[in-house]
Formats: C-alpha cells, sequence, structure tokens
C-alpha cells in the first residue's frame, strides 16, 4: 500500500470556486431528470448508516454530507467522532485511509490491487470513484471490502472514457466535468 506523498495538495483539487459551478450544474441536470420516486428514496436515506463495525457517512463524521476528509488534521478530529472502529466516507472522490494507531494518524494512498487489513484498528477509509477519479488516474475505482478477512482491497477498472464523454456532451454537461475523465481530476 502506497503511503501518502500529496497530502494536502488535494485540497487545492476539492476547493476550487469552478469545480463548484461545474458540480452544481450537474447535480441540477441530475435532479431534472429522476423522477419523484428517486427522489423521495434519495430524500428518506439516512447522513449516516451503521453496519456491523462500520460507520457510513458521504462526507465526514463530523458534517456527514458536506465536509472533504483530504487532510490528517481533519481526518484526527473525525476519528475523534466515530462510533465505531472503521469509518467509510466518500465526497472527495480519492482512494485512501487514515490509520489511527498509538495515538498517531498516518494517511495511506492505495493503488490498484492494495490490500488493508483492518485488524480491528481504527481508521477512516474512501474507495475512491467509479465515475469521476480524483486522483489522477482515470480509471474506474472502487473497493472490495472481505468481512470476513477483515480486510479492504481497491482495484482500477479501464471503461470506455470516450463513449462516456460522448454521451456528457450530448447531455449538456459542463465541459470541465467532461474533459476531467481524462485525466482522472
Amino acid at each position: 500500500m502506497a503511503r501518502a506523498t500529496r497530502g494536502s495538495s488535494w485540497r487545492g483539487l476539492v476547493d476550487r470556486p469552478t469545480a463548484y459551478a461545474a458540480s452544481r450544474a450537474a447535480m441540477e441536470w441530475t435532479r431534472q431528470r429522476i423522477g419523484e420516486t428517486t427522489r423521495d428514496w434519495l430524500a428518506g436515506l439516512p447522513e449516516r448508516h451503521t453496519e456491523s463495525t462500520f460507520g457510513m457517512v458521504h462526507g465526514s463524521p463530523r458534517e456527514p454530507l458536506w465536509e472533504y476528509i483530504v487532510s490528517v488534521p481533519v481526518a484526527r478530529a473525525n476519528l475523534g467522532l466515530l462510533t465505531t472502529p472503521i469509518g467509510l466516507f466518500g465526497h472527495t472522490h480519492l482512494p485512501m485511509v487514515f490509520l489511527e494507531e498509538d495515538g498517531a494518524v498516518e494517511q495511506i494512498e492505495p493503488g490498484n490491487g492494495s490490500t488493508f487489513a483492518m485488524n480491528g484498528r481504527r481508521a477512516l477509509i474512501n474507495p475512491g470513484s467509479v465515475g469521476q477519479p480524483r486522483d489522477g488516474i482515470p480509471t474506474a475505482c472502487h473497493m472490495v471490502i472481505d468481512t470476513d478477512a477483515g480486510r479492504c482491497t481497491w482495484y482500477r477498472t479501464t471503461y470506455d472514457v470516450g463513449a462516456v464523454q460522448d454521451a456528457m456532451r450530448d447531455a449538456g454537461l459542463p465541459d470541465r466535468l467532461v474533459q476531467r475523465l481524462s485525466y482522472g481530476l
């Protein structure tokens, strides 16, 4: 498993006003196209969910919908709020682990095939993103949790990025979102 080398450099990728404008446009596009049944289902989902030893949120335990966990200080604050050993989160579209051991918090950036042994340790874990990766790798990223073995494994999968980009252009989505698929940023 790769150790963090980029750390807070990811902050620049998620704090840009233009990124928010493009994301907002995509959210509005989606909102206009989903039906009432889907909207009701989404509105009924909890902000937090616990399953066994996993606490799950979109953003962070501290702010379940919107906070980005991209640095050790933010991760440390959120680890202190976990009510389960493992916190699963997303929102940043970055595959990563923030591992807490002996009072220290370590940031780990998993690559394709990387495995993280949970071993009862406290950690915040992000599977990455299938649709809009932000780690500079334009393949879909996903994670499989083997609860029996107590480990997570990350995988990268190629897909026809050009076809997706064509469909996005045809739908009138922002060019920034279309182009970033080529670079995984």
